[in-house]
């Protein structure tokens, strides 16, 4: 199976997670729910942008001959990670919950700098509670990382 149809595939399921919790953020209560919203919306935006790009990737191989083989056990544990990175925000909090996402997902995929790595979603989730807490100051639900710091 090409590799353009797996991240297809993938970038679907994500779009349909994405859409799972935009729809558990709708019971948020408050201002607090504008922040699940807002992420939600936004990755299943990132989620359509990379089927966009896989469909027309997968468009193009097709007028090529090349095939490269099919990872199903990267496929499956990419698909698990999301579904526990999902099930995870309520219990653990959206940061936290992050701030061990993205990293794993990535390394797994291939990615290996790792100060870009463990960087990128540091800088993320601090921009995200400067925006929504001070600049919106919006009350954030609980969360066991602002806990651990010491921020609540």
């Amino acid at each position: 199976m090409p590799r353009p149809l797996i991240e297809l595939v993938c970038a679907l399921l994500v779009g349909g997670l994405c859409i799972a919790g935009f729809v558990e953020a709708t019971n948020y209560t408050g201002p607090s729910g504008y922040l699940p919203k807002a992420v939600t919306v936004f990755a299943l935006l990132l989620s359509l942008i990379w089927a966009l790009q896989s469909a027309l990737s997968l468009q193009k191989r097709k007028k090529e001959a090349s095939q490269e083989p099919m990872s199903l056990a990267r496929t499956a544990l990419f698909m698990g990670s999301s579904l526990a990175y999902v099930v995870a925000i309520p219990f653990i909090g959206y940061f936290t919950a992050t701030l061990v996402f993205i990293p794993a997902v990535a390394s797994t995929l291939g990615y290996r700098k790792l100060r870009i790595l463990l960087g990128a979603p540091l800088v993320f989730v601090i921009a995200l509670y400067i925006l929504f807490s001070l600049v919106l100051q919006v009350q954030l639900p609980e969360e066991l990382l602002l806990q651990l710091v010491g921020i609540r």
